[in-house]
């Protein structure tokens, strides 16, 4: 069961879930804040910057993908049967704060290499959108 809270009402029928549990049995009661993930606007504009990324200087925007999500994100590695695997953390995983921070990150990586990335409303942005959106 998956409840939703967002007002008293949805509060006191969690709670009358809970009150309700079978004890007999062994149950899992997890409560975490919902955070929004990120969102359409948020990835697709991503990808048309590592587009732009990856034609300023050589690379596809899948390479520029992983470099910025490697370097932003982390890489975690673990032994499994003696082999070393290697994990990335995946955009998808983000809510919208912390997809903005990513963002964010790879902006300042791109003012670095001196690429201009816009974003919606600024300067350029319909041209920049007619090449890479």
């Amino acid at each position: 069961m998956r409840v939703v809270v967002k007002n008293k009402s949805d509060m006191a029928k969690c709670l009358k879930a809970v009150t309700d549990l079978d004890l007999s049995k062994t149950h899992v009661v997890e409560i975490k804040e919902l955070r929004p993930a990120r969102s359409v606007r948020q990835n697709n504009l991503m990808w048309m910057w590592f587009r732009c990324i990856g034609d300023e200087l050589g690379y596809t925007a899948d390479e520029v993908h992983d470099v910025m999500v490697a370097k932003h994100l982390g890489i975690t590695e673990k032994e499994v049967m003696k082999t070393v695997l290697y994990n990335r953390q995946s955009t998808s995983d983000l809510d919208t704060a912390e997809m903005t921070e990513f963002l964010d990150n790879v902006n300042h990586e791109a003012i670095n290499l001196n690429i201009y990335l816009p974003i919606p409303g600024m300067e350029g942005w319909d041209e920049f959108y007619g090449k890479y959106g």
